[in-house]
């Protein structure tokens, strides 16, 4: 797993994990005994975030990137979403016709990290991702099944990244609502 250091006036990268990839960090403002990862008590809690990016094409160096004011951070429940709503390609599905929404809170300005909420109605399709994905599901039950048809449900609380190269197929039971964080 990858950490930061302020070292200099700057903050550095160190682990794999950590170079050359936009880093969000949620720290609570005050001390949280839960587990961080958690969800429940510990986003009730004040949060501060902090985004990082490469500096100067220097994936070990790494600083706050330009936020000029609070008006600048999107907060979900505040921001007026892109909202968008289609009917999954007949040539991805496998089972059904499901409906999918989008309400899309943000797109950074190199068109490579996006953030929103993402729900579908029961329906089996195939899917293949060109990008990196994390996902908290928010509601509803899935299935997310790989190529070779080894299987994992998807439940309300459940936080994973789906690494680009993955394929496989998407099983919607009970309609499905996420908050999906995009990088490509």
């Amino acid at each position: 797993m990858g950490y930061f250091e302020h070292v200099d006036g700057a903050f550095r990268a160190f682990g794999k994990e950590a170079i050359g990839y936009p880093i969000v960090l949620l720290k609570p403002s005050q001390p949280n005994p839960q587990h961080p990862a958690s969800i429940g008590e510990s986003v009730r809690k004040p949060m501060k975030l902090l985004i990082f990016g490469v500096t100067n094409n220097n994936p070990h160096k790494m600083s706050p990137m330009n936020i000029q004011s609070l008006s600048d951070l999107v907060f979900f429940d505040r921001n007026e979403a892109e909202f968008s709503e289609y009917e999954t390609p007949a040539e991805k599905c496998v089972r059904g016709k499901p409906m999918q929404r989008t309400w899309h809170h943000f797109t950074s300005s190199d068109d490579r990290f996006f953030a929103g909420i993402w729900e579908a109605e029961p329906g089996c399709w195939k899917i293949k991702y060109t990008e990196n994905e994390f996902c908290q599901i928010l509601s509803g039950r899935s299935i997310l099944r790989d190529a070779t048809g080894k299987e994992t449900e998807l439940k309300s609380g459940d936080n994973f990244v789906i690494p680009a190269g993955f394929e496989g197929e998407w099983d919607v039971i009970e309609t499905t609502r996420k908050i999906y964080v995009i990088y490509e």
